[in-house]
Order: C-alpha cells, then structure tokens, then sequence
C-alpha cells in the first residue's frame, strides 16, 4: 500500500559552537559562551514500520511545517497547532531548556522563520541559531551540555518512545536525569522527560577582563587582557579561548589625569602575550586570543599621568560601563561580544570592562608605615 504518514520519525544533529565567529566547524572550539549563538543542524526523517523511508511524506502531507517557527515551536512549549521539534538542553539533572533562545541578529546567524517547508522523500533539514541565556546568578560551569530533541508533527506522529524496540530512532536520553540509554528503556520515566540526544556540547558564563597597570612613562605599557569563565565558585582566564577578536578600534581611553592628554595618547594595540603575560613592540600584532589571553601595548606618552581605558562590547547597560566620570563612545567601534560583558558594578552582566593605566606616578603613602609602597615603577642596573 502506499503510505503518507510515517510510522514515526528519526533525528540527527550537528553544532557549529561560537557560530557568531566562524560558520563551520572547521576548527575544534569545545565551548559557547551563555548568550552567544551556536547553530544547530537537524535532520528529519520519515519512517514506516519497517523502517524505510515514507517517501511521500513531502509536500501537503508533510505535516511538520518548517516556517515561521518561534522558540515556542522548537521547545514544544505552548504551541496550539502540535508541530514542534522538543529540543532540549540539559547537563546531567540540571535541565536548561528554559534558557534556550532563539538569535536572529548576530554574525553568521540565519532566521528559522524565514525558512520555507522543504521536505524531500521524507527528508528535511531544520536550521536555528541557539543560546543558553545567563541566569541572574553565576552558574556552570555546562560542560556535558547535552541538546535532545523530539519532533512531533500534526499527526503526532514522533519518535519511537520509552522501552521501544526501535533503538535506530527511539528516545535514549531522560534530561531530568541526565541518564542516556541506547536500548531506550527508562522504566517508569515520564515520556515528557526523553529525548533523542542529538549532539554534546560545553557552554559557560564568560567575561572580559582588563588589568589595571602602572608602569614609566619612558616605556611602552604592557596591560593584560583576558576571558575569563566561572568555573563554579570563580572567575578564571579561559584556556580554551583562541577565537574571541578584538581590535584596536574596540578600544576608547579618556578621563587624563596628570600630563596626560589626547595628543600623548594613542591607540593601543593587541599583541600575542608571551609566558610572562607581557608583551612589547617586537610581539606579533594580533587580534584574536590565545588560551584566552591578549596584551595591550600602550606606547609610552612621556609625561606622568594616568589614562582610563575600555573595550566596547556593544554591552546593553546604561551607562554600559563604570566609570565616573563615564566615557563617552564616540567613533569606536562595537565587538560585538556582549555575552562578554561582566558584572562590574552591579549584579546584572551587562557592563563593558575598564582599566586604569597609570605612568610615572608611585604608589600611594602606605598609612601604617608612613613611608612610600616599595612597588618600583622601573628599576634597571647600570655597571
């Protein structure tokens, strides 16, 4: 006879983590940050009982529609018409879906409600940007993210459930658990709980990092920039970042203090780091991290004084960062990483990081000792 509405469905799945950053996963980048977008791939398939294609399952009678889908339909959550994908995303008991969101409007990111029905022989493709949104709190490390997924279509037909003998298709993962099983036998686990898990993953709260720094005014000041990543009691520099870009225009300095002015300022610029965190003139210029660590290299202005500097995110507070008096943006230009904001001064994620860079100036009086800190500015010996 033939067939029109499958037995049931089968789903795989691909990631390209940081897809903000990259469009293909042509490089081993094992971690997102919480709020930047990660593309998932799904393939669909149409099944009959003997397991082979319900190739007519396309056009009117593909019952699972591709276009104009909310998050609600890849979650399954509220949706009144039943069509849905089910994704999930859970690490061990931990579930997550309820951070999953959709991200139209960063680079490389595609909009699922744009796309049109495109079932084939049975076949389609599903294509979204994803992101875990920040908690109010610190949290994660996710490092055994594991993203499920259930289609169910207006037939309601979906995959093979708990306890199936179908182990090619059917439900192997229990997100309230954690647990997966490839037999699919979750015994008295609610149905509402299992998933197929479709890829693993890494995802963590980040930030961006700027040291303060002091240093001569007759030498060129090296000043540490880093991502940095909650690690479940503190932040720590991300080893795994060698992706995250910035560039000299993402940087603003203003509030002079001393000698120091515009005229003797310039822009500094982003240098590989070497084992000391340092760099100098002859460190190779680059933009993007390595091991989650960049130097700035202030060129040295001559006169005392000291300089505020701030790397634009594009970050969402307002003022969008901390300083008072707070600098003005101007020309610069966005990174685009606001998933790098910290919480500088306050409790929401959502402030751009600044640094002081003071030159010439020695420390502050210590007040129990009377005396000047020890801390030297430059000491060099001449025989």
């Amino acid at each position: 006879p033939i067939c029109f509405v499958p037995d049931h469905f089968g789903v795989t799945g691909a990631l390209v983590t940081r897809s903000d950053l990259q469009t293909t996963e042509s490089q081993t980048v094992p971690f997102t940050y919480m709020e930047e977008p990660m593309q998932l791939a799904l393939t669909v398939s149409a099944y009959n009982k003997g397991e082979l294609a319900t190739y007519n399952y396309q056009g009117k009678f593909a019952k699972l529609n591709t276009s104009g889908w909310s998050i609600s339909n890849w979650l399954c959550a509220g949706v009144s018409n039943i069509q849905c994908m089910g994704l999930s995303a859970s690490n061990g008991t931990t579930l997550l879906s309820s951070r999953l969101a959709l991200d139209t409007t960063s680079r490389n990111s595609i909009d699922p409600s744009l796309a049109t029905p495109n079932w084939i022989n049975g076949l389609s493709h599903f294509s979204a940007n994803i992101k875990i949104e920040r908690n109010s709190n610190a949290d994660g490390p996710y490092d055994n993210l594991k993203l499920g997924a259930k289609p169910l279509d207006l037939d309601g037909v979906t995959l093979p459930p708990n306890a199936a003998t179908d182990n090619l298709h059917c439900v192997n993962l229990n997100t309230k658990t954690g647990i997966e099983n490839a037999n699919c036998a979750f015994g008295a686990a609610i149905e509402s709980d299992l998933r197929r898990k479709v890829v693993d993953t890494s995802v963590r709260l980040g930030r961006l990092h700027i040291a303060n720094a002091y240093g001569s005014e007759l030498l060129d000041l090296p000043i540490l920039v880093e991502t940095q990543y909650w690690n479940g009691s503190s932040f720590v520099t991300n080893i795994l970042d060698n992706t995250t870009i910035l560039s000299s225009n993402n940087v603003i300095t203003g509030n002079y203090q001393g000698s120091l002015s515009a005229a003797n300022i310039t822009t500094p610029t982003f240098r590989l780091a070497d084992t000391n965190d340092s760099c100098t003139a002859s460190s190779t210029i680059s933009n993007v991290l390595s091991g989650g660590k960049s130097c700035l290299l202030l060129s040295k202005p001559s006169v005392p004084g000291s300089v505020n500097l701030l790397i634009n995110l594009g970050s969402l507070g307002s003022p969008a960062n901390c300083l008072n008096p707070t600098l003005t943006y101007g020309n610069s230009v966005s990174a685009t990483l606001p998933y790098l904001s910290g919480n500088w001064c306050g409790t929401t994620y959502d402030r751009d990081p600044t640094a002081q860079a003071t030159l010439g100036v020695y420390k502050k009086m210590d007040k129990h000792t009377g005396k000047n800190s020890t801390d030297l500015i430059y000491l060099r010996e001449v025989y």
